[in-house]
């Protein structure tokens, strides 16, 4: 396990290719000025951006078993907080808590992610842009309560269907 950029060979990978769209936001990540990436280049990457964000576990399929110890140290560095998500797929929660690796004691977050397969056309509409200015904070203000319930509301309805 070494440091490694967001140059390092396992981002081309056709394993880590074919996950890219669960792990979107790794891609996000490493476009991003901070970040810190521990891997073996060829099984298991983890990212993080910073504390208050999960930590993103990318592994191979079928992943052996052997390596599960490394993984398990690589976290460890990794973890600042005892409050820190750490987000992978399925099988390697299951190894993890099957080895009694007590990180992973909290409930798992189930990935998910959202394809686009085609985009609507476009629409004329009426309207312009223009740059926001201070008579605009109280509309941007209920903007963003009105999309931050919309979220709520989102979650709530997934959690609702997963039951």
């Amino acid at each position: 396990m070494k440091q490694i950029d967001k140059f390092s060979k396992i981002f081309k990978c056709e394993d880590f290719i074919k996950d890219k769209y669960e792990f979107s936001l790794v891609l996000s990540i490493l476009n991003s000025n901070k970040y810190e990436i521990l891997s073996d280049e060829k099984n298991y990457f983890l990212i993080r951006c910073n504390d208050q964000f999960p930590i993103w576990l990318w592994t191979k399929d079928n992943l052996d078993i052997s390596i599960l110890p490394e993984i398990e140290k690589a976290i460890d560095l990794f973890l600042t907080t005892d409050k820190v998500r750490i987000i992978c797929k399925q099988e390697l929660y299951d190894l993890l808590k099957k080895d009694n690796y007590e990180v992973m004691d909290s409930d798992y977050w189930k990935m998910g992610y959202l394809r686009c397969y085609e985009v609507n056309d476009l629409e004329e509409i009426d309207g312009y842009v223009r740059k926001a200015t201070i008579d605009d904070l109280n509309l941007i203000k209920d903007l963003n309560i009105n999309f931050s319930q919309l979220k709520k509301l989102s979650i709530l309805m997934n959690q609702e269907k997963n039951q």
